[in-house]
């Protein structure tokens, strides 16, 4: 209801916001590149370039200590705090 009693006391600031929404967007329209769809293929990485030994790296080095992280996150917390955490 507010924006009602805005409009009502302020018709021309409701009026000039049409106005600019219309110029801004029509000029947003004409300055676009006309295939945005291109885009995709400049923000994809490239596949066919992915250097095998880094992912197995990856899969050696990084995974078992994220694994073991995940894990101890997931594991919910001992009903007694003197208890151990089963592992």
């Amino acid at each position: 209801m507010w924006i009602v009693r805005l409009a009502l006391r302020r018709p021309y600031t409701f009026v000039v916001m049409a106005v600019l929404i219309a110029i801004l967007g029509t000029s947003a329209i004409f300055t676009m590149p006309v295939d945005i769809r291109g885009i995709g293929n400049w923000l994809r990485p490239r596949y066919d370039r992915v250097d095998v030994e880094t992912v197995w790296n990856t899969v050696i080095d990084d995974l078992p200590p994220l694994r073991s992280a995940v894990q101890s996150a997931l594991t919910p917390p001992p009903a007694n705090p003197e208890d151990p955490v089963p592992g």
